[in-house]
């Protein structure tokens, strides 16, 4: 969920039960004015009542109109004096309307009498609902409109966050070139930009600096390689080689060999992380699958590997070097941790790539798969960087590889742009 519609669910929620509560207490203290304006009333006329009685020693006429009341009752003594809301019959109706009533008692020449008199709360509850309504009516459109402002200042003020989200997400250590952030008049997020931009930096001298090694040294290795495999060739000539001697040297052959594969990778990784593979050309693809199976057929037959392929005239725009190797390595790896006497599968068409084999083992980890010396499988023969370099000859060239596992095969897919 992003941060916008987080705080806005958070603020919005929070505005709604706030209003709610002063729409509630409104309500209860507009009742609660509006009853105690009716009940100064109503005082008012036990007083005029009580000034009538002194001044006439009888009581007034009985008046009933529209929203008032008067009544009198015989009774034997004085009482308490209160008020109360009740329910009464309408004046000439059938219909019931709520009343505010006062009760109090007074004495004339006749004896006692217990006098009530009744307002009609009918007009005073339709105001307070009007006025609640309209209130109601008013909070509502306030907070829509304080929603609408509110994300439409909130997107303004994180403009400079998501540029430099943007600028982060796409920027590339190996590219060489310094992050520029963009300008901010906050200062929460000048100081997020600075740290962004040091955090930069730093990681890419260290990243420049360990690339350098990586190329220096492998280019330093290719030579005691060669000195070495010479070295043991002359051991190899010597006649005099016990069978244990010759073992010993056959298994520092096939370590020198794995090491000299893992150099010449190491190498071709560092010099597509340079850019040195940027042109590109047409390549049929289906007929380079068809050159690369048949340079691989000898290999699969001492496995009883089954080749079933599925081929469409395809052309992509890629480098063909880099499409060679990419070839080499897919079927490199179908071979070598394919199961003996399983099944290869190749399907090529305008979308996809997809290089399944019979596997030995379970599922591969995806997370660790693409990783650099992270071999497929315990295979000694492996380097752990065939899977890499596919990965990074995708990326250089646009492509995108992923991996599956499904009833006891491993497929491999990749997803390319066709040439129209």
């Amino acid at each position: 969920m992003k941060l916008l519609n987080k705080w806005s669910r958070v603020s919005v929620g929070a505005t709604i039960i706030v209003f709610l509560v002063a729409a509630a207490a409104l309500f209860v203290s507009l009742r609660f004015v509006m009853l105690e304006q009716i009940d100064d009333d109503l005082k008012i006329e036990e007083s005029e009542i009580q000034i009538f009685v002194a001044k006439h020693k009888r009581l007034p006429e009985a008046v009933s109109l529209e929203d008032q009341m008067i009544e009198y009752r015989n009774c034997n003594g004085a009482g308490s004096r209160h008020f109360r809301t009740t329910d009464l019959q309408e004046h000439g109706g059938l219909e019931m309307e709520k009343c505010r009533q006062l009760v109090f008692y007074i004495e004339d020449q006749s004896g006692w009498y217990e006098v009530t008199v009744s307002k009609s709360l009918e007009q005073t509850d339709g105001l307070i609902r009007s006025i609640f309504g309209i209130t109601v009516v008013t909070i509502s459109l306030i907070l829509l409109i304080s929603v609408l402002v509110n994300r439409w200042a909130v997107k303004r003020l994180w403009r400079p966050f998501y540029a430099a989200l943007r600028i982060v997400s796409h920027h590339k250590l190996s590219s060489g070139e310094a992050m520029k952030l963009p300008d901010s008049s906050i200062d929460e997020f000048k100081t997020l930009n600075a740290s962004l931009a040091n955090f930069a930096g730093h990681a890419q001298l260290e990243y420049l600096a360990l690339k350098t090694f990586s190329e220096n040294a492998t280019h330093e290795l290719q030579t005691p390689i060669a000195v070495i495999r010479s070295k043991l060739d002359l051991l190899l000539q010597e006649q005099h080689l016990s069978e244990a001697g010759v073992t010993a040297l056959q298994a520092s052959f096939n370590a020198l060999h794995r090491l000299d594969r893992l150099n010449q990778s190491l190498l071709l990784l560092a010099r597509i992380e340079n850019k040195q593979f940027t042109d590109t050309t047409r390549v049929n693809l289906a007929d380079l699958l068809r050159e690369k199976i048949g340079e691989f057929q000898e290999l699969f037959s001492q496995k009883a590997m089954a080749v079933e392929t599925q081929l469409q005239d395809v052309q992509i725009e890629m480098n063909v070097p880099l499409c060679h190797v990419l070839l080499n390595n897919l079927l490199s790896n179908a071979w070598r941790h394919g199961a003996g006497g399983g099944k290869v599968t190749i399907r090529l068409d305008e979308h996809h790539l997809e290089l399944g084999n019979t596997a030995v083992d379970g599922h591969l980890d995806h997370k660790l798969l693409f990783r650099r010396f992270h071999p497929a499988s315990a295979g000694s023969e492996s380097t752990g960087l065939g899977l890499a370099l596919i990965q990074e000859i995708c990326w250089v060239s646009g492509f995108e590889v992923s991996y599956s596992f499904e009833r006891g095969h491993h497929y491999f897919n990749i997803s390319f742009r066709k040439v129209n």
